[in-house]
């Protein structure tokens, strides 16, 4: 699955333009909360692809669920972790939510790209009572 390729680089490439943003305002980019996010949305977006592995094979409503259920995943493990993150006894500033605003934006398109084409490539359902075709 391309995926897996694509979502570390999406990653990277976010933090890096992030980074570049940060530099030319002049503003701090927190390294270490921008750590924090990129690996947050690492993780959340790499369960969220466990739905659509587990339906290989399957009808087009079979991964249309699975795409459902995967976008759920990417956004509750993110909310999940990101409020066990900034809730943290020391707290951290108001530029871990940019980041991981950024990060969990650039991950959602590549799952949503991830799970349209995933669809497209699954065979298609026959109707109930009609025979398969030979």
């Amino acid at each position: 699955m391309l995926a897996f390729a694509l979502i570390p680089l999406i990653v990277v490439a976010t933090a890096l333009a992030g980074f570049g943003l940060c530099a030319v305002a002049g503003v701090n980019p927190h390294t270490n909360v921008m750590v924090i996010a990129g690996t947050i949305s690492l993780a959340a977006s790499l369960l969220a692809l466990i739905p659509l592995l587990l339906t290989r094979g399957s009808t087009q409503y079979g991964v249309a669920q699975a795409s459902l259920v995967a976008t759920i995943v990417h956004l509750f493990v993110t909310i999940a972790a990101a409020t066990a993150v900034v809730m943290n006894k020391g707290g951290l500033p108001l530029a871990a939510l940019y980041w991981l605003l950024a990060f969990y934006w650039a991950t959602l398109a590549v799952l949503v790209v991830t799970c349209v084409r995933a669809v497209r490539h699954a065979r298609a359902a026959t109707p109930a009572g009609a025979a398969p075709k030979q």
